[in-house]
């Protein structure tokens, strides 16, 4: 599981505490954001980790960091299941212990906002064997496939993601989710997830509404680094629609809906062209008849 560290969390706590965690003087030079993984943390550094933060946690998004590795703590100390030798083993044990979660649900951080966790729901587990290929096959190892189901913007949406043998070899099933960055439900989890949906239920019919604000914003242009911005502090001056963000679903309905419509002319225009001919054939039928006819009369 991977947290983002900001750069105004970066610069409060100081470089030098962070050099343990591999974060260096050279770090601002090729990224905006640090990806720690906390799952390759040792249990002293994540503790320190976690004293670091809560000295700055006034600090935007810390207490959402602080509370990513209270779960991922909770979970790794609350994991007593058996320890999978052979991957073939991993769907069986999977599925048992999905068994005794309430709602049958794992977690994960949104890509597109690390403040929220995401839902899922575990659809599909299958094992595959190992192909080793030849002339006319690509060789292929041992996997597993999971597939997860999830809701966005009242959607539904589906992923999936493989494991190998050593990436499972003497774990048990929560340390493989937790290494994949997926967080089996627990309380917290479950009660934070209801508020976030009665926020969004609230939200959802605001989308393409204007407001005005105040206060400061991330703002991501066309390079890769973020910058923050303060608006005006006559509010009547900042102006905003709330938006989606991420449209790239709604793009592809889009472009799934257009290709369908051109598929559609196409037949249609073809199913024209064809009638066209037949009618051509019979006026020249016609044309042909006709003139035969005067010709005859004529004579």
């Amino acid at each position: 599981m991977e947290i983002e560290l900001t750069e105004d969390m970066i610069e409060s706590i100081g470089i030098g505490k962070l050099k343990r965690f591999g974060i260096d003087e050279e770090w601002k030079r090729y990224h905006s954001t640090e990806q720690l993984d906390l799952s390759s943390l040792l249990e002293e550094d994540l503790k320190y980790l976690q004293g670091l933060l809560e000295s700055i946690k006034n600090i935007r998004k810390v207490k959402s960091r602080l509370y990513d590795i209270k779960i991922f703590l909770k979970s790794k100390d609350g994991d007593s299941s058996s320890k999978i030798y052979k991957l073939i083993h991993l769907r069986s044990l999977l599925i048992n212990y999905l068994k005794d979660l309430k709602h049958h649900w794992i977690f994960k951080t949104s890509k597109e906002d690390s403040n929220v966790k995401v839902a899922y729901y575990i659809n599909d587990i299958e094992y595959h064997r190992k192909i080793p290929g030849d002339r006319h096959t690509s060789p292929s190892p041992a996997h597993v496939d999971i597939e997860f189901v999830y809701e966005k913007f009242g959607k539904s949406g589906r992923s999936k993601v493989s494991f190998e043998d050593n990436q499972v070899y003497g774990k048990t099933v929560s340390e493989i989710l937790l290494d994949a960055g997926y967080i089996p439900e627990n309380d917290e989890l479950i009660e934070n997830y209801d508020k976030e949906i009665k926020r969004y239920k609230k939200l959802f019919n605001k989308i393409g509404k204007q407001f005005t604000i105040n206060g400061t914003a991330d703002s991501e242009g066309e390079s890769w680094r973020k910058s923050t911005f303060k608006f005006s502090e006559d509010k009547m001056k900042n102006r905003v629609v709330i938006d989606t963000l991420d449209d790239d679903e709604d793009k592809e309905d889009r472009r799934k809906h257009i290709l369908f419509e051109l598929n559609n002319k196409k037949e249609i225009i073809k199913r024209y062209r064809i009638e066209i001919d037949k009618l051509k054939k019979e006026l020249d039928f016609i044309r042909g008849h006709y003139d035969k006819t005067w010709e005859e009369a004529y004579l």
